[in-house]
């Protein structure tokens, strides 16, 4: 599981040349303004088949990927843990009962969404990915890898 989330805060936001946002073409600041409106543009990055986008509101942050056209292709978000939807939350809660949940990232993936959930277990940070959406209605999350600090991850089916 790629844990490049959890570094972003503390890491510089590198990439393709920056791109002032208010030059980028009318219809990426279109959904700019229609899907994100009262966020804070971060960044804005070119790249070879659209932009990169990072805005961020209210202690929360958005990466988005839009193509040239202004469709976006790729969506992800940190949420705080009070932000993680109940479903997730207990999902985890089942495999992991002891872990406090630090931080998620969501990410649009298959017609649903996936949470990859930082927890913390005593003096280990551990990471564990639910799938919602594009199951049946009603259904739960299920749990589709986990990853001890070691790196070592292991898939579930749960």
């Amino acid at each position: 599981m790629k844990t490049i989330w959890m570094v972003l805060a503390a890491a510089a936001w590198a990439g393709d040349p920056a791109v002032d946002p208010w030059s980028a073409p009318p219809a990426v600041a279109e959904t700019m303004a229609a899907r994100f409106p009262g966020w804070t543009v971060e960044s804005v990055e070119a790249e070879q088949d659209g932009f990169e986008l990072r805005l961020r509101r209210d202690g929360r942050w958005v990466e988005a990927e839009l193509d040239r056209d202004g469709r976006v292709v790729e969506l992800e978000a940190l949420l705080p843990p009070e932000l993680v939807p109940p479903e997730v939350r207990a999902v985890v809660a089942e495999r992991r009962p002891t872990g406090t949940v630090v931080a998620a990232k969501a990410e649009r993936e298959g017609g649903g969404l996936v949470y990859e959930v930082l927890l913390r277990e005593g003096g280990n940070l551990v990471e564990a990915a639910v799938r919602t959406g594009g199951e049946p209605p009603g259904s739960r999350g299920t749990l589709v890898e986990e990853d001890d600090e070691d790196g070592e991850g292991e898939e579930d089916g749960r």
